[in-house]
């Protein structure tokens, strides 16, 4: 059963949100660009924003029903949200905002690991603590439902990546169904069970992160996944294969069935990178020159020509690849996905 139901049309200034969704006891994130009406609709579930049109329930209670005149205020929801600039008050001590919500403090403290940091103004802290203050204080109101909106843009790169597993944790650990929204697919990846991906005001798919990766249902959620995008001509070929022949006239093959002009999807993961191509099974080969590198952890992404593939530094280090060298990415058939890029 679900949580959380949301059913809605909301139209503020070029955001125009029509759709329905269900989220049950899990974290679900809302990934999409600027603009797509990711933190309207988190508004609307708080009670920040009044929808158009429809119906919102959290648990059994009906928060919001346009056809019978019900909208429950914020404060009644049973709601803890976490805004994008954390929103802490500056002139109270840690211990004070966390109080603020009405819960055992000390507690929120403790579990939170800024016990120590009690007495200080939330300016005197990293990005990283006026995170977990700010969680906490959501947390004290005992919430059915917890609201992030984007938790983690307010930090720095070094900061964001340690704190995506911190946050996972701490989501984990809240037992309370999450419905966050973000524009880093990468984020929904940590932190999320399943995912909508929201463009124009609808959502385009919904489906766990490698559910997305792995079979996106258009081009737009394909590149909102980081996904490599090309394009070409599908025809029928060989052992029941499509023959693909891109823009730039290579041929790659695919076991995916599609005819006429197609969006060719890759993830960066499925792709090898050789200085002379593999001798395994993949049927996909493009060699190209290096176009960069770039190292983050023990994974390496390395763009070739039109690819960007994602392999581990030591084996970045054994080819001895720079930036102009030639090389060769090859990927599965079973890994080409395509897309037809006027879908019906």
């Amino acid at each position: 059963m679900d949580r959380i139901h949301i059913d809605l049309t909301l139209a503020r200034g070029d955001v125009h949100l029509t759709l329905t969704l269900g989220i049950g006891a899990e974290t679900f994130a809302v990934v999409g660009p600027s603009g797509a009406g990711k933190s309207t609709l988190l508004r609307a579930v708080a009670g920040l924003e009044r929808p158009d049109s429809g119906r919102i329930t959290i648990g059994e209670q009906v928060v919001f029903d346009s056809a019978r005149g019900i909208d429950v205020p914020p404060a009644d929801r049973g709601v803890g949200m976490v805004f994008q600039d954390l929103a802490l008050f500056p002139h109270m001590s840690v211990a004070q905002n966390v109080a603020y919500g009405g819960g055992d403090a000390g507690a929120l403290l403790d579990r939170f690991a800024i016990g120590h940091l009690a007495n200080e103004r939330p300016g005197r802290l990293s990005g990283g603590e006026r995170q977990r203050v700010a969680l906490a204080r959501a947390l004290s109101r005992a919430p059915r439902v917890l609201l992030l909106d984007e938790p983690l843009a307010a930090l720095d790169a070094r900061t964001r990546a340690m704190m995506r597993t911190e946050l996972a944790d701490h989501v984990a650990a809240a037992d309370v169904p999450v419905m966050l929204v973000t524009h880093d697919f990468d984020d929904a990846v940590a932190l999320a069970d399943r995912v909508g991906v929201l463009d124009g005001g609808t959502l385009r798919q919904i489906g766990t992160p490698s559910e997305l990766v792995a079979a996106p249902a258009d081009a737009f959620v394909a590149s909102l996944t980081g996904v490599n995008l090309l394009t070409g001509t599908a025809r029928a070929g060989d052992e029941g294969l499509t023959m693909v022949v891109l823009d730039d006239g290579q041929t790659i093959w695919s076991s995916d069935i599609a005819r006429g002009r197609v969006n060719v999807a890759i993830a960066p993961w499925e792709i090898a990178v050789g200085r002379h191509g593999s001798d395994d099974s993949a049927r996909n080969a493009l060699s190209a020159p290096v176009r960069s590198v770039a190292h983050f952890g023990n994974r390496a992404r390395i763009a070739i020509g039109p690819l960007v593939a994602e392999i581990t530094g030591a084996a970045v280090a054994g080819l001895g690849l720079a930036p102009g060298d030639m090389a060769v990415a090859t990927f599965k058939a079973t890994a080409t996905r395509l897309l037809p890029i006027d879908p019906p």
